[in-house]
């Protein structure tokens, strides 16, 4: 997670400011039909990269248990869900890292799963060229300060680029944020957890509105990352290993 440890450059931080306003121009409308901060599309991480379904193939070798949920199945969630994740939820900006590991009959483009929506991702709001500048660290961190500064964010609780996203946006009360791997069940679920719990069951069984939640983090977060606002400091030190709490390259 090098990027979490990160700041934006100028250049980079100009990027971002483009997307969002690119994404938020879409609707126009007031505040009611935005979230927090008027943002209003909602961002979505396809967590199906090949990298990440290589290591839930070997989890479920190990039988330690492993949640794989396709394109396809975030894409039904969504849209069974949509209204509870927000209410003007017609621009959604996708996430993904390289190697999207998609199912035979889903579209080799991920924009056309979401018929009827506008479907962004920083491929189609930079550019060939522009991507072309930036480094793999960069993309990533371009990436997440577009999803943080969305109305509503829906990912993993599997991916420590979700966690640190969760954690962010509640921090800075940026808005609600969601997950999609709650097994068996199929739905979108709010997270109460501000990112903390690896374990979807957890991450929406917190003790949710808790003025400060990383005053109440789990054990695996060292005392010295538990002060407010000092999120990016835990990053080197939380052992993920019984939580196999990993994203790869996202």
């Amino acid at each position: 997670m090098l990027y979490a440890a990160l700041r934006l450059n100028a250049a980079h931080a100009r990027l971002v400011d483009e997307m969002v306003t690119a994404l938020n121009g879409e609707s126009g409308g007031g505040d009611d039909d935005g979230g927090e901060g008027g943002a209003r599309y909602v961002a979505i991480h396809l967590r199906c990269e090949r990298e990440y379904w290589e290591d839930v193939k070997g989890r479920r070798a190990e039988q330690e248990g492993a949640e794989w949920v396709s394109a396809s199945m975030i894409r039904d969630r969504f849209e069974a869900h949509a209204l509870a994740v927000h209410p003007n939820a017609r621009v959604l900006f996708l996430t993904y890292g390289p190697g999207l590991q998609l199912e035979p009959g889903e579209p080799r483009d991920p924009a056309l799963l979401f018929d009827g929506r506008r479907v962004e991702t920083k491929h189609t709001l930079l550019g060939r060229e522009a991507l072309a500048g930036l480094t793999a660290v960069a993309r990533m961190a371009v990436d997440f300060e577009v999803c943080k500064r969305a109305a509503a964010y829906v990912g993993t609780s599997r991916s420590t680029f979700d966690n640190l996203l969760a954690q962010d946006r509640a921090h800075a009360r940026l808005g609600p944020s969601y997950l999609f791997n709650h097994l068996p069940s199929p739905a979108i679920v709010m997270r109460t957890d501000a990112g903390l719990f690896p374990n979807p069951a957890d991450a929406i069984g917190a003790q949710a509105g808790l003025t400060d939640p990383f005053a109440h983090a789990p054990p695996l977060m060292p005392a010295h990352a538990r002060r407010r606002g000092d999120i990016t400091a835990s990053l080197d030190d939380i052992d993920d290993e019984d939580d196999h709490n990993t994203a790869g390259g996202q």
